[in-house]
């Protein structure tokens, strides 16, 4: 929710992020520490009547679809429509029904569901994974639009698929287009090449959280001289791009090898090392080996 007149969005008060607007529950949720509030129609901070929705979530869709199409039913497929038991197995029945009806939904759309009958998807605002700051995010966008595209005519009638771009000359989503998969793979190895991202280097995250980000920063501090061995590059530490979770402040220290060996030894001794010294109280720290997600 955004106020036209000043600007103001509502934030989480335990996180580093907006809350979400909930138009059926008429709440303003956190999807990182699921904190609720009631939704208000006018501006906690000016009381102006200019407060209203932004972006593209599956309600707004599936409202503009339903008034798109009245006379087909719209389900829509989400965390908050799938949280009852057996909701996801009822929604597959009536898709595999045979009657007309329009999907709406997030990722989990896209993965392990056989539509017979889909024939057409759309991919909304598909721009979010080529400007990211995790180095796998294109491949992971690639991916994805691969797999909801997998969706469409995998029956007796032929599929089409449709993305919405404000990139519609980028690289990769011109080469995908073509159908060329092996040749973005390609192009992506050699960036993470020339970045010396893994596979071509071996990659492992201190992650720190306490209940202040001077607690966090301290403990990868300690941590960084014991890795000033050769063969090791270390980034950081600095705050997580969350850098405030549920009230926990979050930091990280990246560890980067040519030599998966030499850098798990120096994991091992490192973590013995913090086992014998006394921390802050109310910090945690964990370690994460080739990690999927580097924010």
């Amino acid at each position: 929710m955004m106020c036209f007149d000043c600007g103001h969005m509502v934030e989480c008060p335990r996180c580093d992020t907006r809350l979400t607007y909930h138009r059926r529950d008429r709440a303003m949720r956190c999807h990182h520490c699921d904190y609720q509030t009631a939704a208000t129609e006018h501006c906690p901070k000016c009381q102006s009547e200019a407060f209203k929705p932004v972006g593209q979530g599956t309600e707004r869709t599936e409202d503009i679809l339903a008034n798109a199409f009245p006379d087909t039913p719209v389900v829509r497929v989400d965390r908050d429509s799938t949280q009852r038991k057996g909701s996801i197995q009822g929604i597959l029945n009536q898709v595999n029904s045979g009657k007309p009806c329009v999907l709406v939904g997030t990722q989990m759309l896209a993965k392990g569901h056989d539509f017979p009958n889909v024939t057409l998807v759309v991919v909304v605002n598909a721009d979010g994974g080529l400007f990211s700051v995790d180095f796998r995010a294109p491949e992971q966008l690639i991916q994805t639009l691969l797999q909801v595209s997998g969706r469409a005519g995998r029956g007796t009638k032929p599929g089409k698929v449709l993305v919405q771009t404000c990139h519609s000359d980028h690289p990769l989503l011109k080469t995908l287009c073509e159908g060329q998969y092996l040749d973005i793979a390609d192009q992506l190895l050699s960036e993470r090449e020339e970045g010396q991202f893994p596979p071509f280097r071996a990659m492992a995250i201190f992650r720190a959280e306490a209940d202040t980000m001077e607690k966090s920063l301290q403990v990868l501090d300690t941590i960084k001289p014991l890795t000033n061995t050769t063969g090791i590059e270390t980034w950081g530490p600095l705050p997580a791009m969350i850098a405030r979770r549920a009230d926990k402040h979050r930091a990280q220290l990246i560890l980067n090898a040519r030599n998966r060996k030499k850098l798990n030894s120096l994991l091992t001794g490192i973590c013995q090392e913090l086992d014998q010294r006394k921390l802050p109280a109310g910090v945690k720290w964990m370690i994460d080996v080739d990690p999927q997600e580097t924010g």
